[in-house]
């Protein structure tokens, strides 16, 4: 896991990777929404990656 303190309409980026959707759904469910201040959570899934970082 990344987590970047953001500027912008979110306070922070959380960059996860879980095994399949289901995985996701208990992490997000189970870990992140029950934390203390967390009002909401907003995701997006990838779905290809088009270049990775190699520095």
């Amino acid at each position: 896991m990344h987590s970047h303190h953001i500027t912008g309409n979110f306070d922070y980026l959380l960059q996860v990777e879980v095994a399949d959707l289901p995985a996701y759904e208990d992490f997000h469910a189970n870990r992140l929404a029950d934390l203390p201040g967390v009002a909401a959570v907003t995701s997006y899934v990838t779905m290809k990656t088009l270049s990775a970082d190699t520095t």
